[in-house]
């Protein structure tokens, strides 16, 4: 009889509580594979599998729960499958404190930079950053009071330039000591020409020196962009562009020329290696250097292209345009009174 109550008491606490179960009074698949797992009743006989299978069969048809009586039911097809005694089975159910709740535990070896204080340096030592003043450290202050006096000399010393930001005695102070000279040199224009006059428009100009407008020079720096050297998406464009590319002569042949005129690491040339480059240009397309030049020269700069809408019929054939559209849309009469096809139909006026 005792062993009945224990069992009883152990199958409430396996039932579980929800909306779907009352007084703890059913249990399910899962909790009943459950039991076998923390009473260690699995073994080669009795599987995991062995569980699932004996549950519908204890369980009435069509429902997903069974009763105590079912339950011990299940423990009886659990003893036969073992090859064992009804009451053994029982017995070690009952001796059950309720469902093993299992956890992940963390790794001590994976955490050991965390709990190991042992292994912690610089301010973590002495507590951490927030064991002192902001600005000042983490450095307790002890070893007397010269010592203390040493760190806050030097905290003063931290913070002097920015009280001689502001000079004592200038007339905005109205101190009787000379005015600063420091504006003579302040002045952030070089000697030189003046502003505005020709030679410092001509030094203003972004082209290197000797680069006349046409001339390869011009084009190298065009297709440089704002850069002081060029890559070899830019000397593929600058060969496009010029209409260099054809069917002997592709991109992959660029950038191999590319790699073969720049320093070997580089991947940005200078105006001589592309001077170079064309050279290998005109070998690779069988002409001279000079019909190259010109037209890396003729070329205007990189052709900026972009995504041309396609033709939409609805949209850009007027002539399949219908309703009020036709007169020019909605906007073409007042509100309110429809369009001008409508109107005249219906035979009325507009001069309302």
């Amino acid at each position: 009889m005792a062993d009945m109550d224990a069992l009883a008491a152990v199958f409430q606490s396996y039932c579980g509580h929800g909306p779907q179960v009352s007084n703890h009074s059913s249990m399910d698949g899962r909790s009943f594979g459950k039991v076998s797992k923390d009473c260690h009743l699995f073994d080669r006989k009795y599987t995991t599998t062995d569980a699932d299978l004996i549950f519908p069969r204890v369980a009435t048809k069509g429902q997903r729960r069974i009763d105590f009586e079912q339950f011990q039911a299940g423990l009886a097809l659990i003893a036969e499958k073992k090859g064992c005694a009804v009451e053994a089975v029982v017995a070690q159910v009952a001796s059950s404190s309720g469902p093993q709740l299992v956890g992940t535990k963390v790794d001590v070896a994976g955490c050991k930079f965390h709990d190991d204080k042992s292994s912690y340096t610089g301010t973590h030592v002495n507590g951490g950053p927030e064991a002192g003043a902001l600005g000042v450290g983490s450095q307790p202050r002890v070893g007397g009071l010269a010592a203390n006096l040493r760190l806050e000399a030097n905290e003063g010393h931290h913070r002097a330039p920015a009280a001689a930001a502001a000079p004592l005695g200038g007339p905005a102070m109205g101190g009787g000591g000379p005015a600063p000279k420091a504006k003579a040199s302040a002045s952030p224009r070089p000697a030189g020409p003046a502003a505005g006059s020709p030679k410092a428009k001509a030094s203003a100009s972004p082209r290197p020196a000797g680069a006349a407008a046409g001339s390869v020079d011009a084009a190298y720096k065009a297709f440089c962009g704002r850069h002081d050297s060029m890559d070899g998406r830019s000397f593929t464009k600058a060969c496009r562009d010029s209409g260099l590319l054809e069917q002997g002569f592709t991109t992959t042949d660029t950038d191999i020329i590319f790699a073969k005129s720049v320093t070997k690491g580089q991947r940005q040339m200078d105006v001589s290696q592309f001077k170079s480059a064309l050279q290998h240009v005109a070998d690779k397309k069988g002409v001279g250097i000079a019909e190259v030049n010109a037209k890396i020269s003729g070329s205007s700069g990189p052709v900026l292209s972009g995504t041309k809408a396609d033709y939409v019929a609805f949209h850009d054939d007027q002539s399949s345009y219908t309703g009020t559209h036709v007169n020019g849309g909605p906007e073409s009469v007042n509100v309110g009174m429809g369009s001008a096809t409508q109107l005249a139909g219906a035979g009325m006026g507009t001069g309302h």
